[in-house]
């Protein structure tokens, strides 16, 4: 069934005060976090289990990743040879 302007206007409403209280959860728990972050920190701790089984780690994570700006500069035929486009939809939704 096809929306009217009307109704459709009302789901935009009805996002933005989603988004609203996303984000500030988001804050919240960023908050939460932090505190947690720096208990480890002064415990020298990288991992702690809440009483009921809640379990949060912070530790070092070491990842090796592909240099494609590097890379694309050094070998620009090599790179255009195997850069493949694609194509998608992105929705945004600003306030």
């Amino acid at each position: 069934m096809k929306k009217t302007i009307a109704e459709i206007n009302a789901t935009i409403k009805e996002l933005a005060q989603y988004t609203e209280m996303a984000e500030e959860l988001k804050a919240q728990i960023d908050s939460l976090e932090d505190e947690i972050k720096e208990y480890m920190k002064d415990n020298e701790l990288d991992e702690i289990v809440g009483e009921n089984g809640e379990k949060a780690t912070w530790r070092d994570v070491i990842s090796n990743r592909f240099d494609s700006t590097s890379f694309k500069k050094d070998f620009l035929d090599v790179y255009k040879e195997y850069t493949k486009r694609t194509i998608y939809k992105r929705f945004t939704f600003n306030r």
